[in-house]
């Protein structure tokens, strides 16, 4: 009796609805708290029979069968989200526990539960669903407005510089006999310059669509993947390439990961000060910077290394380390990588001692 006192008004001091039902369960009540009486409106001795059909949600009345059902077999917890209608008729969301009280055998002797409100719970997913379905949509149209944007640039831009390079061209062809070597070196920098703007915009393209990933993943073996980059490269025959141990086999998107290997291996090739450059590409699964469910793959070179005071700007937009009448290039690729890398989780960094050489560090999801 003491205990049973006790439970009563702890029952009675609490917010939430509070019950208890026999071992059978079924659709009677040994006691219902006041909570439920003055959420429902009704007379206090109504028991639940009476009062469920009327009180749950109908079309959360087959949802409540099933899991008495279930926890009739089980003996195990019912949980479950259901809507109550309140005193004035409007409905608000519960989420109920109901577990069984065992005695020293095992058998069930009563179920104790409870009923708390979550309508505000459920009032701020609604709000935080919609409000990123819109964002979503936003996304999408700026994305389109952004591809658009970038396609109109590249094509209608590219359109006045072809005209200027035709331009030098007949230019250097009709005065050939007549121009003085300054100006044959003027018009051959124009020319490149025509051709700088050219792969600016190209990059811009790129960027612009850098991390939105379409396609199926499939089985990528990254050692295959970065033979085939190397191949393609225009390096010296000085100049090696090594992988060390053996390179992972990825499900991933293919494309986006062969961007990123085709920008760190041509960035060493491109920066080379030397003609017997030796490149190493290798990976690692575990250590200190390997999150759970990524690899780790390293592109180091022993050129000519990057300052300190770079290591970041170098992966910022039209950023290079040496003038451009030096070494072509749009000064985006870093970006581009970046951008790609970060779009499905993983991270870049860069290690390097001037004079010592440059290693680039990228994490990439095992599998997506």
């Amino acid at each position: 009796r003491e205990s049973e006192a006790r439970f009563r008004q702890l029952a009675e001091a609490l917010p939430q609805i509070v019950y208890t039902l026999p071992a059978a369960g079924g659709d009677d009540t040994e006691y219902l708290n006041p909570r439920w009486y003055e959420y429902t409106g009704m007379p206090p001795g109504t028991s639940y029979r009476d009062a469920a059909e009327g009180v749950v949600h109908p079309d959360d009345l087959a949802l409540v069968r099933e899991r008495w059902a279930e926890a009739a077999d089980t003996g195990t917890l019912v949980e479950m989200e259901i809507r109550l209608r309140r005193h004035d008729g409007r409905y608000r969301w519960f989420i109920t526990r109901i577990v069984p009280i065992k005695d020293a055998d095992g058998r069930i002797v009563r179920w104790f539960g409870t009923s708390t409100d979550i309508q505000a719970q459920k009032e701020a997913e609604a709000e935080l669903a919609a409000a990123v379905a819109e964002r979503t949509r936003e996304l999408e149209r700026s994305n389109r407005e952004l591809d658009q944007f970038a396609y109109v640039a590249s094509h209608d831009l590219k359109g006045p510089l072809r005209g200027i390079d035709n331009l030098a061209s007949w230019i250097a062809e009709d005065a050939e006999e007549h121009l003085p070597e300054a100006s044959r070196r003027h018009l051959d920098l124009l020319q490149g310059r025509v051709r700088r703007m050219e792969a600016l915009l190209d990059s811009l393209l790129v960027y612009s669509r850098a991390g939105r990933l379409t396609g199926l993943a499939e089985d990528v073996d990254t050692a295959a993947l970065v033979q085939a980059v190397v191949e393609l490269l225009d390096a010296p025959d000085a100049f090696t390439f090594e992988v060390e141990g053996d390179l992972p086999t990825l499900t991933t998107y293919r494309a986006p990961l062969e961007l990123v290997f085709r920008n760190l291996l041509s960035n060493a090739v491109k920066h080379a000060d030397r003609p017997d450059l030796r490149v190493r590409v290798w990976a690692e699964d575990e250590g200190a910077g390997v999150p759970p469910g990524f690899v780790r793959f390293a592109v180091s070179d022993d050129g000519p290394g990057i300052p300190v005071a770079y290591h970041e700007r170098v992966f910022g937009l039209f950023q290079t380390l040496r003038p451009r009448d030096e070494v072509e290039g749009s000064g985006m690729g870093l970006a581009v990588v970046k951008k790609t890398v970060e779009s499905l989780g993983g991270t870049i960094r860069v290690e390097s001692t001037p004079g010592a050489g440059a290693t680039l560090y990228f994490t990439w999801p095992r599998r997506l």
